[in-house]
């Protein structure tokens, strides 16, 4: 079908397979996964270009609704039904190139303290943190439920503030400093936050945007 196709184990499999596929100089890269294997991808992606070990240029990435949750699949277009959407990708062959849809979305760069870095589409502390850990433990039955789960998840961690349920109720500790040419503006300050979220997508789970 002129498609290279790689399942991955692991995340540690992730560097070796980009560096083969973009080898390649493919047309497009694809990604079968919910938010964290695309935040994966974009995290290595960004470490092989830095490094040398593939080239720097600009190649379309196909999210497919895969995962147990796919907010960025969702946003860029790309949610509903598996089968359609590998039938859309297959059909990016016959299009013209300057015929396809592409989305732009400018990736955000978290780097903790130890350096290490993770690049994504959204990054969440508080309440966000809150409803994915009891997502795993109590809501994932073995299977994903997209953005439903992600809303059940969030819904029940904001319950959990307002009756100050712990864990939901423990406050995130913050730094903050903002960047530019005022003083004021570049003064850090400390705060407690219940919820924190930062996206450069245009709509979340639920139709939140």
């Amino acid at each position: 079908s002129g498609v290279d196709h790689v399942v991955t184990d692991s995340a540690d499999a992730i560097p070796e397979t980009l560096t083969m596929l973009l080898g390649r100089e493919p047309a497009v890269l694809a990604v079968n996964g919910g938010d964290g294997t695309v935040q994966a991808v974009l995290t290595v992606l960004a470490d092989l270009v830095d490094a040398g070990a593939v080239p720097a240029r600009e190649v379309p990435i196909a999210v497919l609704p895969a995962g147990s949750t796919n907010m960025t699949a969702h946003d860029l277009g790309c949610g509903g039904r598996m089968p359609r959407r590998v039938g859309d990708l297959l059909a990016l062959r016959d299009r013209d190139r300057r015929a396809w849809r592409v989305e732009r979305r400018s990736p955000l760069q978290a780097v903790d303290e130890a350096g290490t870095r993770r690049i994504g589409f959204f990054f969440g502390m508080g309440t966000i943190v809150r409803g994915i850990e009891y997502w795993h433990d109590r809501l994932r039955h073995g299977g994903g439920a997209g953005e439903w789960g992600a809303g059940a998840a969030l819904a029940r961690a904001a319950w959990g503030i307002v009756r100050r349920q712990p864990p939901f109720d423990t406050p995130a500790r913050l730094r903050l400093r903002g960047e530019g040419t005022e003083p004021a503006m570049c003064a850090e300050t400390e705060q407690e936050v219940a919820f924190l979220l930062a996206t450069t997508m245009r709509r979340l789970f639920l139709g939140i945007t």
